[in-house]
Order: structure tokens, then sequence, then C-alpha cells
């Protein structure tokens, strides 16, 4: 039963939880260059604020960046 739980909520808890973390250090510098963009382009700033209703769209930003990937709506 408590494994059933597990394998059904594992994929929430672990981004909630590396997402939290990661917002207690320094911002990767791609974090930083979105919410620079954001000031200037409504879509990116919405997309951010979605982080905070759902921490597993702020998890693949945050953890599966590549290099010169646009922002992930």
């Amino acid at each position: 039963m408590g494994i059933d739980y597990w394998n059904r909520t594992k994929q929430y808890i672990t981004a909630v939880t590396e997402w939290t973390n990661a917002m207690t250090e320094p911002l990767p510098e791609h974090i930083a260059g979105l919410l620079m963009q954001a000031a200037s382009d409504q879509m990116t700033a919405d997309g951010i604020a979605a982080w905070f209703e759902n921490s597993i769209k702020a998890y693949k930003p945050f953890h599966k960046h590549q290099i010169n990937q646009p922002f992930l709506r």
C-alpha cells in the first residue's frame, strides 16, 4: 500500500522538493535570464507565474535546461 502511494506521487514530490531547494540557492544563469526576459515579455512572465501553481512546471526549466533552449511554456 505505501509503495503504491510512493509510485503514484514520486514524480511530484521529487519535483517539488528539488525546485524548493533550488529556490534557496543563487539562481542559475538561465533562470535569471528568463526573469529578465519576463520583464518585457508577458508570455514568459505568465509561464514563470505558472511555476508557483504547479512545481512540476518549474522543475524542467531549473533542472533540465539545455544551453540556448527557449523558454518552456
